[in-house]
Parts: structure tokens; C-alpha cells; sequence
């Protein structure tokens, strides 16, 4: 959506726009991070068009189940149009960003899987494996 005025951008404004289209396209910015949008669009269940993510996602979260790419504005136009015209694949990428969100991005597991990854920290210092990453003592 281009947006006529600045203040349309702001959040509430926002928000109703994304609650209003079930489609939804996203950037990755100067940074090559899709951004808080991307997270919102989840959170509300649309569909995701999206620039490469550049990012690591946990969890399932994958194309062309949650969400299909683009690098060129021809090709943004072509997958929003794939999913206009494909009811099936938009019920079911709005069906998985519905189930990830629940999964994943919900507050209490938010805040669960923080206290679990302290937890595992915590416990990796007081077996005194120095020498060995936090990325492998959380594998093991």
C-alpha cells in the first residue's frame, strides 16, 4: 500500500490496513532485515510476500508455506497475484502463520523459551565446559 500521508503510516493506521488486506507485502530495508512488519503480518495470520529473508527463522517457518519471495518488483506483482488467484494456497499460508504465531510468537512462549534458554545457559557455566560453546552445549 502506498500511503497518501505520513500520518496513515503511523501505527493504529497501519494495523487497520493489515487487518483489512490479507495480503501483505514486505522489504527487507537498507539493513536486509524484512523488519517488525514481517513479524506482524504472522502475528495476523496474512499473506507474506516478501524480499529474501536474510535472516535465521526458527521453528517450520519456511517458503512457500508461510511466506513467498520476490527480488524484482515484477516478480512482487506475480506472487501477489498467485495469491489472489490461489484461494487454496492463501487459506493455507494464512493457516500456517496463524499456527506459527501460536507456536512461536505468542508472549508466554516468548518469555518461556527465554527462561528455558537461561536455564540451559546457566547450566552450561556450572558444568564448567568453558572450552566448549554455548551454541554446542545447547545442541548436546
Amino acid at each position: 500500500i502506498v500511503l497518501p500521508t505520513e500520518a496513515e503510516g503511523r501505527r493504529r493506521p497501519f494495523i487497520a490496513q493489515v487487518r483489512a488486506h490479507p495480503i501483505c507485502v514486505t522489504t527487507a530495508g537498507p539493513h536486509r532485515s524484512n523488519g517488525f512488519k514481517f513479524a506482524e503480518y504472522v502475528a495476523m495470520s496474512r499473506c507474506i510476500v516478501a524480499e529474501p529473508v536474510a535472516t535465521e527463522i526458527p521453528g517450520s517457518f519456511a517458503e512457500p508455506r508461510n511466506y513467498l519471495t520476490f527480488v524484482t518488483p515484477a516478480a512482487c506483482v506475480q506472487r501477489v497475484l498467485q495469491l489472489v488467484d490461489d484461494r487454496a494456497l492463501r487459506a493455507s499460508q494464512m493457516q500456517a502463520n496463524r499456527n506459527y504465531f501460536q507456536a512461536w510468537m505468542e508472549p508466554e512462549r516468548l518469555a518461556r523459551k527465554l527462561v528455558d534458554t537461561v536455564a540451559e545457559r546457566a547450566a552450561w557455566v556450572e558444568s564448567g565446559a568453558e572450552d566448549e560453546s554455548l551454541a554446542a552445549a545447547i545442541q548436546r
